[in-house]
């Protein structure tokens, strides 16, 4: 299948790139040479934060008349609210049925089952991992591969896009939210060719060759590739600790949304939240830092209810309403954000044992009542790059530790337990305890229960 969608009169996005990130110190033009020698045939790249990142295809993206094709996982890449983020960008696009499957209607007849293809993107700390357009097969094949990927990098990815088999999504995105803006500048595909250095090369090759030096050549080649290797590689090692530095800085720098205040702020806003409507019930509430939203989930679990009731009877200021095909789920974004803010200095981060000893302790107090947070055994460093080791990065100056925390399944009235208080005095959370996802879900009592994840950053 086509790997490039047309999204109006002018536009089509391509999809299915390879993408590599520049080092500093080499050479852009051996590079490009090297992408061209595999078989590549067209190119798209873009910078961010002095880096450059180049993707190369071995598709088909001849020019169209009149129609610019852009690269689609750069322009989401570069989004505003995606740009340096961890998530995983699905955009399904349904499609005529496919003959080639058939599923049992109630009556028994055949009946031709519905299949859709997709484009999958995935950001790791804003590095593109992932670029394709895919069927359902591989969807989930590039899935498994993401989420493995994340767990090696220790990161937690937040699902966005349009869907409408595949699950919920935490934001909603349509095609038109990544077109090109001031905000978000056009990444063009072109012909991949060799620079000039890459040229002069080729042209030497040519030459030696005809001159019977070609074995020469390619040894004389392999030399200068290893030794360029060998550079790169130096290089990198005496880069480590500068990019460590750069890793953490990214990080420390994006507002977080703190323990202290996002569940008092949250019980605030859904006060009086009604769980029924028109024959539908309120499933679950799920709220995350990296967005800063919340998305409810509604279910029709009786059959009670129509999709034209539930958006009739919706406030306004619900927006846009997605309704399953299956006429069994609803989801909307809810009608705030909760406060992000930067995080203290490290000097007002306690040390792990300080906190264990306050904080962790009030928490004790609440056992008794089934709050009840837990903490990971031991704190990691955060912001880990490639090549460098946690031993070797606890040596460095501004070595960053975390330790994550949850709590699950807990009576949403017991959220206070993260409230800061007067009586609680010094155990109160500090600034540096962070919320990454609270997820409110309605028990089968219709009670509300809540589970939640987080990271307290601490000094060594």
């Amino acid at each position: 299948m086509s790997k490039r969608l047309a999204i109006n009169d002018s536009i089509a996005l391509a999809f299915g790139f390879a993408w590599v990130a520049l080092d500093s110190v080499e050479s852009k033009g051996a590079k490009l040479s090297e992408l061209l020698g595999q078989g590549n045939r067209w190119q798209a790249s873009f910078k961010r934060n002095m880096t450059e990142y180049i993707g190369v295809s071995k598709d088909d993206f001849t020019p169209l008349p009149n129609i610019k094709t852009l690269s689609g996982a750069a322009l989401m890449a570069n989004h505003p609210q995606l740009a340096g983020q961890t998530v995983w960008i699905v955009m399904e696009e349904p499609i005529a049925d496919d003959p080639t499957e058939e599923s049992e209607t109630p009556a028994g007849s055949a009946k031709k089952a519905a299949q859709s293809e997709m484009v999958v993107v995935g950001l790791l700390n804003g590095n593109i991992v992932i670029d394709d357009y895919v069927n359902k097969t591989g969807y989930q094949k590039h899935i498994a591969a993401f989420i493995e990927r994340c767990s090696k990098a220790k990161a937690k990815y937040t699902t966005v896009g349009t869907s409408y088999t595949l699950g919920r999504v935490a934001q909603q995105y349509t095609w038109d939210d990544f077109l090109p803006s001031k905000a978000n500048k056009a990444v063009p595909v072109k012909t991949l060719e060799p620079s000039m250095y890459g040229r002069v090369f080729m042209v030497l090759g040519a030459v030696a060759a005809c001159s019977g030096l070609v074995w020469g050549y390619v040894a004389w080649d392999n030399a200068r590739k290893e030794e360029a290797e060998r550079a790169r590689r130096a290089q990198a090692a005496r880069n480590i600790p500068a990019l460590y530095t750069a890793a953490v800085a990214q990080i420390l720098d994006q507002p977080v949304v703190r323990a202290n205040a996002a569940f008092a702020e949250m019980r605030a806003n859904l006060a009086g939240f009604a769980i029924r409507r028109v024959g539908w019930e309120l499933e679950q509430i799920e709220c995350t830092a990296s967005t800063a939203g919340c998305v409810a989930t509604w279910a029709n679990k009786r059959n009670l209810g129509t999709n034209r009731g539930f958006a009739d009877a919706a406030p306004k200021e619900w927006g846009e309403i997605t309704f399953d095909p299956s006429g069994l789920s609803a989801t909307h974004a809810l009608p705030f954000k909760l406060s992000k803010t930067p995080l203290p200095a490290r000097d007002a981060w306690p040390t792990t044992r300080e906190f264990l000893l306050k904080q962790f302790s009030q928490w004790q107090s609440y056992w008794i009542v089934k709050f009840h947070p837990e903490l990971d055994a031991a704190p990691h460093i955060v912001g880990i790059v490639p090549g460098l080791q946690e031993r070797d990065a606890a040596e460095l100056p501004d070595a960053t530790w975390a330790t994550n925390w949850r709590i699950k399944d807990t009576y949403w009235d017991l959220s206070e337990g993260f409230d800061k208080s007067a009586e609680k005095g010094d155990a109160n959370l500090p600034d540096s305890v962070t919320v990454e996802r609270v997820t409110l879900k309605v028990t089968a009592d219709k009670q509300m229960k809540f589970d939640a994840d987080g990271v307290i950053y601490e000094r060594k």
